[in-house]
């Protein structure tokens, strides 16, 4: 059964934003893998690109993010970013940040990284992720180890669109 999700962090919560989270160990007790179906959950809902668990409160380095070739979420536990191209910027949301109506924060991101994981089964993953993929593995990441868009130096302002 699996636990119904109360909140999403936000600003309010900046402290607990910001704070690292823990790796992820083998097997998965039901805790995490009930916290693995909410954000499926949050994320398909609220048409997101990506979720973590460091949103809902829980210091976990695991999030689920779409992926522009799959029909389903991929889960990513213990993310490490290997490396990736010079950064761009461009557009992007939070379900943490409240943002007005038409606004996105402009941030630098790569567009190619390579990254290794492991999935929900274990397995380490190896992969290189370009464009859209690449801006939203990174998003997340950053909310494992307790970034924000907003934080410098890859945030460089506001835009309207």
């Amino acid at each position: 059964m699996s636990r119904r999700v109360l909140s999403i962090l936000n600003l309010k919560d900046l402290e607990a934003l910001r704070t690292k989270s823990e790796l992820v160990t083998f097997s998965l007790d039901k805790d995490t893998i009930g916290l693995i179906d909410d954000l499926k959950k949050f994320t398909i809902t609220q048409d997101g690109l990506g979720m973590s668990a460091v949103q809902l409160g829980v210091h976990k380095s695991l999030f689920v993010m779409r992926r522009s070739r799959y029909d389903k979420l991929t889960v990513v536990i213990n993310p490490t970013i290997v490396s990736g191209t010079k950064p761009k910027v461009g557009p992007e949301g939070c379900f943490s940040i409240s943002l007005a109506d038409r606004t996105a924060a402009m941030v630098k991101r790569m567009n190619s990284i390579n990254v290794v994981y492991d999935n929900e089964n274990g397995e380490r993953i190896s992969s290189e992720l370009l464009g859209l993929d690449a801006i939203v593995f990174q998003h997340e990441y950053d909310h494992c180890v307790g970034k924000l868009m907003i934080d410098p130096p890859n945030f460089t302002g506001w835009s309207k669109f």
